[in-house]
């Protein structure tokens, strides 16, 4: 089944504002689908199980889920749900404030550093305590209320809303990594991440935090439902997946930048993963195939 990809030029109101927010509720699944663009999704009322790249994500009230381009999802199980649903381009950020874009919670949210890319949906999850979530929703009601009505300031209005709200999130996200910043898991998650083009031995990172590897196993086995390793693979293959698309670069490169030995290897990982080899899927993307 072809994925069904969802274009953001053909949501957006205003031109000159690479955006679109509505409230979403179903009772019946969404199908596998993409974007073109980055999809927010803060959750109001209620519940839902969302899939990304076939991982599963509990979403409740107060959850906030942050998908990027390419990256398909689906969502099903739906309990008395409605959530926000905002569609926009990285590009509205251009006049964000630098401190705000270089903060840590920032780039960890909604940047990947060394693809210069939306973050994947791993990455992105934020369950927001009740104070910052009654907050979110008073300034989404007031930013779909200026979507609906329009009107000559409604783009540069809704910009400075959507501001005040990644600040809002980023300065959660900030006071939930330092409540557990010594957390193990947290440090492995990061430590991955950040040297997912480099060998990563997770036995020497045991060593280091002097914590038995077996119990980071564990630890990463219920967050995420896999081992480190499988979750190391399944994010360098999503890595590779965004650079097939977005870029022009050979195999070669893209296998040496996402951690592979060699293109031959990432050949064989790709294609166990996916179904099809590199060139394969680049061509499908580009025919629109998958």
């Amino acid at each position: 089944m072809n994925n069904i990809i969802t274009t953001l030029k053909n949501f957006q109101k205003f031109n000159n504002l690479p955006f679109h927010i509505d409230i979403i509720s179903s009772t019946k699944p969404i199908g596998l689908h993409y974007h073109d663009c980055v999809e927010m999704l803060f959750v109001k009322s209620g519940n839902v199980i969302n899939y990304a790249d076939s991982f599963p994500f509990n979403h409740g009230k107060g959850n906030l889920f942050l998908i990027s381009g390419q990256v398909a999802h689906a969502m099903l199980d739906f309990k008395d749900f409605s959530a926000y649903r905002i569609l926009f381009d990285m590009s509205i950020f251009s006049e964000l404030d630098d401190e705000l874009k270089n903060s840590p919670a920032f780039i960890s949210l909604f940047t990947m550093s060394n693809l210069g890319i939306v973050n994947n949906s791993y990455h992105s999850v934020i369950s927001l305590d009740e104070t910052y979530t009654e907050r979110l929703i008073r300034i989404f009601d007031e930013i779909l209320y200026a979507y609906d009505e329009g009107g000559t300031l409604a783009e540069e209005y809704i910009r400075l809303l959507f501001y005040m709200a990644v600040s809002l999130i980023s300065n959660q996200f900030n006071e939930k990594i330092r409540y557990n910043q010594y957390h193990p898991f947290i440090k492995l998650y990061r430590f991955i991440m950040n040297n997912l083009n480099e060998r990563i031995n997770i036995s020497e990172f045991a060593d280091k935090l002097r914590i038995p590897r077996v119990h980071l196993h564990k630890l990463f086995v219920k967050h995420y439902g896999k081992t480190p390793m499988q979750f190391i693979a399944d994010m360098r293959i999503r890595n590779a997946k965004a650079l097939l698309t977005l870029t022009d670069k050979s195999i070669t490169e893209i296998a040496t930048s996402c951690g592979f030995e060699n293109p031959v290897y990432f050949t064989e990982i790709f294609k166990s993963h996916e179904g099809v080899p590199p060139s394969k899927y680049r061509k499908n993307m580009k025919n629109g195939d998958i």
